[in-house]
């Protein structure tokens, strides 16, 4: 599980960089490429899902974990950052939630990456009103 959980900390030092729209899309694509790859390990998380929170109890320093979430509330909650963009962030991790989990189940778990990454990324800077 460890592995899975390693970037939480790399992400959450870039959110307090406040990404732009364009920024947070490039992050994005970057998550995209450490998970897409590791999409069965992701796959099986999705199906035991009451086993994975025991075992990343474990996993998860919960230090860094805490930080990465008041990280992200932070950069939600930043009135220097317009309300829409905000949302337009907010909405692009509904994309990846969405189509890897969530209400598509395990439709899209059998496009090859390199077919899946450019659609979900065209998705994602659709709703960011980017790229």
């Amino acid at each position: 599980m460890a592995p899975v959980f390693d970037n939480m900390g790399t992400m959450a030092e870039a959110l307090t960089n406040r990404p732009d729209l364009k920024a947070w899309g490039e992050g994005l694509a970057m998550i995209l490429d450490w998970v897409l790859p590791q999409r069965r390990l992701f796959q099986l998380f999705q199906s035991n899902q009451g086993t994975v929170q025991e075992l990343a109890h474990d996993a998860i320093d919960p230090e860094t974990h805490k930080v990465f979430h008041e990280a992200l509330d932070s950069l939600f909650a930043d009135e220097a950052t317009p309300v829409a963009d905000r949302m337009r962030m907010a909405a692009s991790l509904g994309v990846i939630a969405g189509v890897l989990g969530g209400p598509a189940g395990n439709m899209f778990w059998s496009l090859p990456t390199e077919e899946l990454k450019p659609l979900l990324m065209a998705t994602i800077n659709d709703v960011l009103k980017v790229g």
